[in-house]
């Protein structure tokens, strides 16, 4: 498993769930590709360019979807996604080393998504910064990269989940709305 120390106390706290009540992989995807641009960024502000390769190579595996089952945080959560937010961020050091109106349903779900946001942010990091300290031939568990320090340099939960939210959202309106909607106006034409 790639997921840290976070991710485990956070699987121990929040034994609810269960694996249908997982984090959707579209938000797990969104978090890599929100981490590979952030590594990216913070090269170019300091961050060492060896640690920011691999950070942004595991990010691509998460985003392609080769390692959801190093997910494994369900949504019923507290805060605003810090733990899956680290959950990623411990992945990737991992890798790198080796190692509208707001109605009342709007109000209401709104802060459970952000809740479910933080806790996955968490999940994220420690997922990417275990994978990221494997692509560099290091151990997991010894923060070569470090899921804080590395993987969520200037970020924060409050933002990575809702900024994750929309990506998720962008990437199943193109890869699944417009096809489907598509498909439903060819066969509405045919029918007339």
């Amino acid at each position: 498993r790639l997921w840290g120390a976070q991710t485990q106390r956070s699987l121990q706290n929040f034994d609810i769930g269960g694996p249908r009540e997982r984090m959707p992989e579209p938000i797990v995807r969104a978090f890599g590709i929100l981490k590979k641009c952030a590594a990216k960024v913070n090269m170019e502000y300091g961050l060492d360019p060896t640690i920011g390769k691999a950070i942004m190579q595991a990010a691509q595996e998460v985003a392609e979807g080769k390692l959801n089952d190093h997910f494994p945080l369900v949504v019923w959560q507290t805060g605003s996604g810090t733990q899956s937010n680290m959950n990623a961020n411990e992945f990737y050091c991992a890798a790198v080393f080796g190692t509208g109106p707001k109605g009342p349903l709007y109000e209401k779900y709104y802060a459970s998504c952000l809740r479910f946001l933080d806790l996955l942010c968490l999940d994220c990091e420690g997922v990417i910064a275990n994978r990221a300290s494997e692509i560099l031939g290091h151990k997991r568990g010894e923060k070569f990269v470090h899921p804080n320090d590395h993987v969520n340099r200037s970020q924060s939960s409050n933002d990575t989940f809702p900024t994750v939210m929309h990506i998720a959202a962008g990437m199943e309106i193109n890869s699944r709305l417009i096809p489907g909607l598509k498909t439903l106006h060819s066969t509405l034409n045919s029918k007339v």
